[in-house]
């Protein structure tokens, strides 16, 4: 269905109104040309009876005098006589002028025959009483003649009247019926171009309201429009497309580039920037007027008047016309000087980390190996002592007296207790060379064996509950020993417990599962808490519980390494928890 417009309703409504006002000119025209020409035969027809009435009226003059006159010989009347045909004559030629065209010649020929026999026969009879005398005329056919042709003429005119008055009966019946139909046809084609002008009217008056709400929406949308450029953050200028010059910059450029509105607008990139960023300026204008479609600038360089050169990340957007024809260019600026300074800082800090890291990684290294040599080189000098202290201790054992075989002892003790300490030494070393090799372990089957190895020969005997465990993946021979070392540990310090407990758990989470050990031992005092995972730091003393210190720093460096973590939780003489979780896959982490 075809919709028109709002001006294509208004213009057919106004030339229906037009049409309808010219239909009624026509017709009014018409009318009154009509009315005009039943007027001129009215006049005409009532010229025609006053010149018969008139032409009559000379003829029976005339008459009636010459009667006179014949029979008083008065010669006064002949004179009037005269005069009256004189006046018969006329209004015969005035007549006869006015019947030329038909129907009114044929119906007037008659009439003026037999006028102009009747004046004829008045001649004749003058000249034969003037000749003969009254007697002559007496004894002649003129006066019955006369009396015929009066008679004749009055008959004429009767119907001539007749006729002219039904003519002017038909004239007025075709006036009146012509005004009737102009009366109807000016009332009708008025009352429509009425209406259609009426509702032309309140159509307008109702376009008029929706347009003036729709400038009105329009004019606050534009505000608003406006309002958003002015106060966004960002610098939106516009350009012409012809020679790139500003027509409109918000209130943000104005701040970057330290430039007012008032001396930018009408001026280009030439008028305020060097000629390298001028020409990479315009480059990007044109690229983005000839392709008809955004281009995004992630970065460019600006100097500016009051904070001197900034980077701006751009998007530039043509906007054309009603025929597809770039007309202007808007573009939309980032100031990313933060960003990229801070871009510029975080690579810098990145290179000196990275710097940092392979010296820390080359001084774990080189420590690594100090650790380990010194360990091995440490061992033989132990076993030499050990071994000098058991053989003074067999060897001389009635020589010597009680104190020196106690110090013996305490020697051999010593010994013992470096060589272990050299050993988790070495095993800490070991950690953070090895090597991990990942695969997926049953928790259940290496905690087993933990127990069976740290319970073995222990009194009491403890109570350790596990629970169903999940499997876990990572290094079997590394786990083991995180296994080994806390459930030693909680069998350790719940020893002096009348009934020591170990539970065994585990739980999954969203970072992965999380297993725990947890006894009814001495605990600790989490005040001491940074202490518990550090090299050679005990919270409890070695004549209480023996020990390197080394145990727990080992854990964690394997759960660590694990792409895990550790922790624990803890009451003095109310036991203590250690938890450590490990991903779901794990991935081998370089210490």
């Amino acid at each position: 269905m075809l919709r028109l417009s709002t001006e294509q309703r208004m213009q057919i409504g106004f030339i229906v109104a037009i049409i309808a006002l010219i239909g009624v000119s026509l017709v009014a025209f018409r009318t009154i040309d009509a009315r005009q020409s039943s007027a001129k035969q009215r006049v005409a027809t009532e010229s025609r009876l006053l010149a018969t009435s008139r032409l009559l009226g000379s003829i029976d003059a005339a008459s009636s005098t010459q009667n006179e006159f014949m029979l008083f010989g008065d010669s006064g009347q002949l004179e009037q006589r005269r005069t009256a045909l004189k006046s018969a004559h006329a209004d015969l030629e005035l007549l006869q002028s006015l019947t030329r065209s038909e129907p009114e010649l044929t119906r007037y020929s008659k009439f003026d025959v037999a006028a102009a026999d009747m004046l004829r026969l008045l001649e004749v009879e003058l000249v034969l009483y003037t000749s003969a005398g009254q007697q002559a005329i007496k004894n002649s056919a003129i006066p019955q003649q006369l009396q015929n042709t009066r008679q004749a003429l009055s008959d004429l005119l009767a119907k001539a009247i007749d006729l002219e008055q039904t003519d002017l009966k038909s004239l007025q019946k075709q006036e009146s019926g012509s005004g009737a139909m102009l009366y109807i046809v000016q009332s009708t084609a008025s009352l429509f171009a009425f209406a259609t002008l009426l509702w032309l009217a309140f159509y307008i008056r109702s376009e008029l309201a929706v347009r003036r709400r729709a400038e009105n929406q329009l004019r606050d949308t534009n505000t608003y429009v406006e309002s958003l450029i002015e106060n966004i953050p960002a610098m939106i200028f516009i350009k012409d497309a012809r020679e790139l010059r500003f027509v409109r910059i918000n209130k943000a450029g104005e701040a970057l580039l330290g430039i007012k509105r008032e001396e930018l607008i009408g001026k280009s990139d030439r008028d305020f920037f060097p000629a390298n960023q001028v020409q990479f300026f315009i480059n990007k204008d044109r690229e983005v007027l000839a392709q008809d479609k955004a281009v995004e600038i992630p970065e460019e360089t600006i100097d500016t008047r009051t904070q001197g050169q900034r980077w701006l990340h751009t998007l530039k957007v043509p906007v054309m016309d009603a025929q597809n024809q770039p007309m202007l260019l808007m573009g939309i600026s980032m100031d990313i000087t933060r960003q990229k300074l801070a871009e510029q800082r975080v690579k810098a800090l990145v290179s000196e980390l990275e710097h940092n890291a392979k010296l820390l990684k080359a001084s774990n290294s080189e420590l690594e190996t100090f650790c380990y040599s010194v360990s091995h080189d440490l061992r033989a000098p132990l076993r030499t002592i050990e071994g000098f202290a058991q053989l003074l201790e067999e060897g001389y054992k009635n020589s010597l007296d009680d104190p020196a075989l106690q110090h013996l002892n305490a020697i051999r003790r010593s010994s013992k207790h470096m060589a272990q300490l050299i050993d988790d030494l070495l095993a800490y070393a070991r950690v953070g060379r090895q090597a991990i090799t990942l695969k997926t372990l049953d928790m259940n089957i290496l905690v087993s064996k933990a127990t069976e190895v740290a319970a073995f020969g222990r009194n009491p005997r403890p109570t350790i509950i596990i629970d169903q465990l999940p499997p876990a993946s990572g290094d079997e021979t590394m786990l083991s020993s995180v296994w080994l070392n806390l459930v030693d540990n909680a069998i350790k310090y719940s020893a002096k417990n009348v009934a020591p407990v170990i539970h065994i758990s585990a739980h999954h989470d969203k970072q992965g599962t999380t297993y725990c050990v947890q006894d009814n031992g001495v605990g600790f005092d989490m005040q001491n808490y940074e202490k518990l995972f550090d090299v050679f730091q005990r919270l409890h003393s070695e004549r209480d519980f023996a020990g390197t210190g080394l145990g727990l720093a080992i854990v964690e460096r394997i759960i660590t390494r694990h792409g895990g973590r550790i922790w624990a939780d803890g009451k003095p003489s109310l036991g203590a928890a250690f938890y450590f979780s490990l991903p779901t896959v794990a991935e081998t982490i370089a210490s």
